[in-house]
């Protein structure tokens, strides 16, 4: 029993190290891009991925297959660089839970998004640390665009991540 124990735990620590390992060469190749991207050689980058099927016989084959990355979608409000959007909508009817929900989750498709107004910045997470943070969003989204707490009125620019 003894003997189980302890390789239980040496099989831990080589998933521990090869974790460590993995994320370390990951961590190396997204540097390598990085330095690209700020060289503003964009057609340089590279997506890499593992190839799935394993070496076999002599011929070894690459365990990473780099490859040139996609061109981005026009459509894409991510892709095509961000871009400026009017809206227009009645700011003190408006929850700011509708806009968040149906305008910037489900058609732009940002996950936890990011307003900042100048004066205020709202995060809209998905996940809190504690109760009280999760209904003071709760309160929040509740409101108008033109409450106070909210600052969305007529003319206001905001800017969405």
């Amino acid at each position: 029993d003894m003997q189980h124990s302890f390789r239980c735990k040496q099989m831990a620590g080589n998933i521990i190290a090869a974790i460590a390992t993995t994320n370390a060469i990951i961590s190396g190749y997204m540097v390598l891009e990085a330095f690209k991207v700020l060289d503003a050689r964009i057609e340089d980058c590279r997506f890499i991925y593992k190839n799935k099927s394993e070496p076999t016989g002599k011929k070894q084959k690459k365990m990473l297959i780099p490859t040139n990355l996609e061109d981005p979608e026009s459509n894409c409000p991510v892709c095509s660089g961000g871009g400026t959007a009017h809206l227009k909508i009645n700011t003190h009817k408006t929850s700011l839970d509708l806009v968040v929900r149906r305008i910037l989750k489900l058609e732009l498709g940002l996950n936890e998004p990011l307003l900042d107004t100048g004066e205020n910045m709202i995060e809209c997470l998905s996940a809190f640390e504690d109760a009280e943070e999760e209904k003071q969003l709760a309160h929040l989204m509740s409101q108008p665009l033109s409450h106070a707490s909210v600052g969305l009125t007529d003319g206001t620019i905001v800017e969405i991540s």
